[in-house]
């Protein structure tokens, strides 16, 4: 049996009105990521605000395909969230692809092409059966350490199980200290791929009936 959650923080399902909420909880936890990074380059003082129309971005597709939401509070502030991707991912609408292009033109043509880089690598990590993705999970640098993000991931796993639609969940990182930590999760890894000396990326799968 997979080991229980932590109830001591419920983990509680978002909406769209908190999603000021989620993009600042991940523009502190994602500051550093290889992501982030590789996409935004070197762009100075400018980074801290081209973070947030990226990350902004990221989060807003998933508000506009109305996907989950999830997040656990603590003393009334968002201390971890996560954004997921459904079994049946949904269409983009040309009102969704317009956003979508603004914020690309925010951000400039050299980060949408590394971007498009690495969603290219992403692409190739092929899972055949419907499944949940999760595609950013962050917790605040004050609210690290206290097993935050293995209570989200296991909330996760059990929508996955009960849902008729899923067959397990899948993510990606680009931080290797985050290896090790999937795999006791119950994860898999379904590929690897070097983007850059300074950035590579693993590509995660878990069962539904995987115990962990």
């Amino acid at each position: 049996m997979e080991k229980p959650r932590n109830d001591k923080f419920p983990v509680e399902t978002l909406t769209a009105a908190d999603a000021p909420e989620i993009i600042d909880l991940f523009c502190n936890a994602f500051y550093h990521y290889p992501v982030m990074r590789m996409v935004l380059g070197d762009i100075g003082v400018e980074y801290d605000h081209q973070l947030k129309n990226l990350i902004e971005l990221f989060v807003m597709r998933r508000v506009w395909n109305e996907d989950p939401l999830l997040g656990i509070y603590q003393d009334d502030k968002l201390a971890a969230a996560a954004t997921l991707t459904e079994p049946l991912e949904k269409i983009n609408v040309p009102s969704t692809n317009k956003a979508q292009a603004e914020y690309w033109q925010k951000l400039g043509s050299a980060a949408e092409a590394r971007y498009k880089k690495l969603g290219k690598i992403w692409r190739g990590f092929v899972i055949e059966a419907p499944h949940y993705h999760v595609n950013m999970i962050g917790v605040h640098s004050d609210f690290q350490g206290q097993g935050l993000a293995g209570h989200l991931m296991r909330t996760i796993h059990e929508m996955s199980a009960k849902d008729d639609l899923s067959a397990g969940v899948s993510l990606s990182t680009e931080n290797p200290s985050n290896v090790n930590f999937y795999k006791y999760l119950g994860y898999d890894i379904i590929d690897h791929a070097v983007y850059s000396e300074a950035l590579e990326t693993w590509g995660f799968y878990r069962k539904d009936d995987v115990d962990s």
